[in-house]
């Protein structure tokens, strides 16, 4: 073949590609285009055919090659430095998004899509205020589209301007129309606004349009019907987990409540809570992961528990603690904590990584070492998880007895925190079990905090034995730990130990 028979037949390809990806099907894409970049490695139309199939498909790291060869011979193509942008943000990687957008928007100013996703790359990249005003610019470029004001409202939240990221999310949800998945995510992101501010009464009704709950757009829990209201006296629930196993521990101190009304209670239980809820009071029977669903009148997801009886801020009915340690098991930790001559302090650092907010709320153990090594402390490390990988690089202070590894379940957790004085820990799964435990518990959290924490206050009616350490602004924990240290070292001076 001559060099324009090779050329005809590689364009020819690329079009295939071309069609197969706007009848949805990425994988014949992939091998039309795969077919052209054989023939022509350096034609730019084959490669950004190439490198679309290659995102579709789950693979961004071969669609930024893709894309990258592409733009040697199309630099001033707009579409292209958009699409290597989308790249980098499928892998991961907004850092070096954020030029391949910068460069979109500087060819194309008019193209409202990449200002937003220029702003979302730099919110992705932890600079919430820079992209706040990219956002603002993709919103006035097009301003009926819900996903702008979504996207606005996120980055806004992110700054700490929560009036005016929630009328954000009003825009968004009053824009979207059809566009069912943005008019969900408005409802629900506005609702959490609302919770955070105190509106009880407005935000649980839109607390429904989370994932998981009634008006989310997902599954019902087991093909059952969803219960939307308080069940009537007699009827048989199912109580089904979601979000993390912190909110399930949340809404315990609900159950005996709702038994009050003449409910009766099946409760969806997870792996890890078995020993821990054995004889929890109130549960008629326990859904394990291996069991059948046993015949119920209706499912009710367990973060609806607290729009039924949570009505005002400030206000969490129930009785606290409401968890007990098992006596044998208190008995086994305490003879690993024999060694503790001084406050017996826990230590939790990190949350789990798979948390959208994990890198906000979430410390590194560097940054609590030095309330570890305070004179009149006995560290107890409780920390699970990925957080442990730390512990490799940080020597821990004499002294400390670390129980993480030998942690196997909720139940252990429990009971270790049973003896200790006080538990320090970031915004996570063993703050709820300290609180629920009724110990001592010093939660540091985020300048811009999850909706339970509300805004401003120390306490917290969740859990009248937690103190609130809030960051002043987002990023910096100086503040908050230096407070926690001060309040260690009064607990030490006021010898309250064990």
């Amino acid at each position: 073949m001559t060099g324009q028979d090779v050329k005809k037949e590689a364009v020819a390809f690329a079009q295939q590609a071309e069609q197969f990806l706007a009848d949805g099907d990425a994988a014949k894409a992939r091998v039309a285009a795969a077919k052209a970049v054989s023939l022509e490695p350096k034609n730019s139309y084959a490669q950004a055919q190439f490198g679309q199939a290659l995102l579709r498909l789950g693979q961004p790291q071969e669609a930024i090659a893709a894309f990258q060869v592409a733009l040697e011979g199309a630099q001033d193509m707009a579409p292209l430095h958009l699409l290597l942008g989308n790249a980098f943000r499928a892998a991961g990687d907004n850092t070096r998004a954020v030029p391949a957008y910068e460069r979109t928007v500087e060819l194309a100013p008019d193209m409202a899509g990449a200002w937003r996703n220029l702003g979302l790359a730099l919110l992705g990249a932890g600079r919430a205020s820079e992209a706040t005003v990219k956002l603002r610019q993709a919103c006035a470029l097009e301003p009926s589209s819900a996903a702008n004001w979504n996207s606005l409202g996120a980055a806004l939240h992110a700054e700490g301007a929560v009036p005016a990221a929630l009328c954000a999310f009003v825009e968004a949800a009053r824009n979207a129309g059809a566009d069912t998945r943005e008019g969900i995510r408005a409802r629900w992101n506005e609702s959490l606004l609302r919770l955070l501010t105190g509106d009880m009464a407005r935000g649980w009704p839109l607390y429904a349009y989370r994932r998981d709950g009634p008006s989310g757009g997902g599954p019902a829990p087991f093909g059952l019907n969803v219960l939307t209201q308080m069940p009537l006296p007699g009827m048989r629930v199912l109580v089904t987990v979601e979000q993390g196993l912190g909110d399930i521990i949340m809404i315990l101190r609900f159950l005996p409540l709702l038994a009050a009304e003449g409910v009766r209670i099946v409760m969806q239980r997870p792996a890890s809570m078995r020993r821990l809820l054995a004889d929890y009071p109130c549960v008629e029977s326990f859904l394990d992961e291996d069991g059948p669903v046993p015949p119920v009148d209706g499912v009710l997801p367990c973060m609806s528990l607290p729009g039924l009886f949570v009505k005002q801020a400030g206000h969490v009915p129930g009785a606290v603690p409401y968890l007990r340690a098992d006596p044998a098991l208190a008995g086994h930790w305490e003879g690993r904590l024999a060694t503790a001559s001084g406050l017996r302090v826990g230590f939790v650092w990190a949350g789990n990584p798979d948390n959208a907010r994990d890198l906000e709320r979430s410390l590194r153990l560097e940054q609590v070492l030095p309330l570890m090594s305070m004179t009149g402390v006995s560290p107890v490390v409780i920390q699970v998880g990925g957080g442990r990988r730390e512990l490799a690089n940080h020597p821990l202070p004499p002294g400390t007895i670390d129980l993480g590894g030998g942690i196997s379940d909720l139940a252990d957790t429990v009971a270790i925190l049973s003896r200790l004085d006080v538990l320090v820990s970031c915004c996570t799964l063993p703050a709820h079990l300290a609180g629920a435990v009724g110990i001592a518990t010093n939660i540091l959290i985020t300048a811009v905090p999850d909706w339970r924490w509300g805004l401003g206050r120390a306490q917290t009616a969740w859990y009248p034995s937690a103190r609130l350490f809030r960051q002043p602004r987002p990023g910096d924990w100086s503040e908050p730990l230096a407070d926690v240290a001060r309040d260690l070292t009064l607990r030490i001076g006021a010898g309250r130990r064990r």
